[in-house]
C-alpha cells in the first residue's frame, strides 16, 4: 500500500472533511492518504487566498508532504469568477519549484461546496433520474438547506456529510459538476507525476 501525506489549506470543515473522504476513492491504485495539519490555517476566503502560497511552502518544507491542496468556495455560478480563482492560485504555485508546483491541486467548488454533497444526494434520492440537473444556479442557502436541513451549519453536522459520502458515485459527480470534473482532472495529473 502506498502512502501519501498531504496537506489542506481551506475555508471550512466541511471542505476538509470532504477532500478527506474522497482523496481515497479518487485513486484506481491501493492508496492510503495521510492528512497534516500544518500551523497555517484559514477561517475565510479572503485568508485562503492571501495565505495559500505560504501555506504550501510550509506544508512542504516543514511538513514533507507529497501533495497539497488549497479549497475555497467560489461563491458564484459564472465561469468568469470560476477562471479567474484558478488563474489566481495557478500563478501562486507557479512560482514554485518545479517540484512542488507538480504535486498542487486547486479545488474551487462552484458556488459552495455544500453543492458537491447535494448532488451526491439529490442522486442518492433519485437513482434512476438519467436527465442532468443543474444545482450550482442555486444559491448557498438552498444548498446548506438541501444537505443540512438548514441554512446555519454547525459543527455538528459532520454525521450529515459521512452518510452522503458513503453513497457517493464518483463518476456520476464527475458527470454532474463542472467544477469537481476539473478537481478530478487535476487530482489525477498530479498523482500520475508522484512518484
Amino acid at each position: 500500500m502506498k502512502f501519501i501525506k498531504y496537506a489542506v489549506l481551506c475555508e471550512d470543515t466541511a471542505q476538509r472533511e470532504f477532500l478527506q473522504m474522497v482523496l481515497p476513492l479518487l485513486t484506481k491504485e491501493n492508496m492510503n492518504f495521510e492528512f497534516v495539519k500544518t500551523r497555517i490555517e484559514a477561517t475565510t476566503k479572503t485568508q485562503v487566498d492571501k495565505r495559500a502560497a505560504e501555506a504550501c511552502k510550509v506544508a512542504f518544507i516543514n511538513h514533507n508532504v507529497e501533495l497539497f491542496l488549497v479549497c475555497r468556495d467560489v461563491d458564484s455560478d459564472t465561469q468568469k469568477e470560476f477562471n479567474r480563482l484558478y488563474e489566481m492560485f495557478n500563478g501562486m504555485f507557479h512560482k514554485l519549484q518545479e517540484k512542488h508546483r507538480n504535486q498542487c491541486v486547486i479545488v474551487l467548488p462552484v458556488r459552495c461546496i455544500e453543492h458537491w454533497f447535494w448532488y451526491i444526494k439529490y442522486h442518492q434520492e433519485n437513482p434512476n433520474l438519467t436527465k442532468n440537473i443543474t444545482l450550482e444556479n442555486k444559491t448557498g442557502n438552498e444548498a446548506k438547506t438541501a444537505v443540512y436541513d438548514k441554512v446555519k451549519v454547525s459543527k455538528d453536522m459532520q454525521e450529515i456529510r459521512r452518510e452522503i459520502m458513503e453513497s457517493i458515485d464518483v463518476e456520476k459527480l464527475i458527470s454532474r459538476s463542472e467544477s469537481f470534473k476539473k478537481f478530478h482532472g487535476d487530482f489525477t495529473n498530479v498523482m500520475k507525476l508522484l512518484p
